[in-house]
């Protein structure tokens, strides 16, 4: 594997028609999304040094956790190792959690439990519309406030007004 973020292989190619955030929440309710307190994992004892790692033009090798990423420009998704041109919206996530300065360190596991908490939300509540990945920008206090690009597929149906209407179900969002 080439330790790609989580989220970046999408979903099944073909599926339609479901409307953002029927997953089966009760409209009007409020959920709290905790956050894991340990990692189930240890980092690699070896990292990859990202002078060696060639994500293309719109790409930049970024060391994660467990590895390294080629994370995109706006507008594109990773795509195996390439940056794939996507449909991306900017916008800001609030969750409640505790917050911790690591969780803007791209290496840490503390933001390694982010990027798969906020990749979790998105690809359930966004099945069928060809969710593709997360790139959290900036992290801060508020609980944990997260400015994130999410990117789908080019030929998603999804709009900004979706986004931040299913979101605002169980989360505070709002789309920049």
């Amino acid at each position: 594997t080439t330790g790609n973020t989580p989220g970046t292989t999408g979903n099944t190619p073909g599926t339609t028609g479901n409307t953002p955030g029927t997953t089966g929440n009760t409209p009007g309710t409020t959920a709290l999304t905790q956050l894991p307190t340990t990692a189930t994992t240890q980092p690699p004892t070896t990292r990859v040094s990202c002078s060696l790692i060639n994500c293309g033009e719109y790409g930049r090798c970024v060391i994660t956790f467990h590895g390294y990423t080629c994370e995109c420009a706006f507008g594109f998704y990773n795509d195996n190792g390439s940056c794939v041109t996507g449909k991306t919206f900017g916008g800001v996530l609030t969750l409640e959690a505790t917050f911790s300065e690591e969780m803007n360190n791209k290496a840490s596991k503390e933001h390694m439990q982010l990027l798969e908490n906020i990749t979790k939300i998105f690809n359930e509540t966004f099945k069928g519309y060809d969710y593709r990945s997360t790139v959290i920008v900036n992290v801060r206090k508020g609980s944990v406030i997260t400015d994130v690009t999410n990117t789908f597929g080019s030929n998603s149906t999804v709009t900004a007004s979706d986004i931040e209407s299913a979101l605002s179900e169980k989360y505070e969002y709002k789309t920049v």
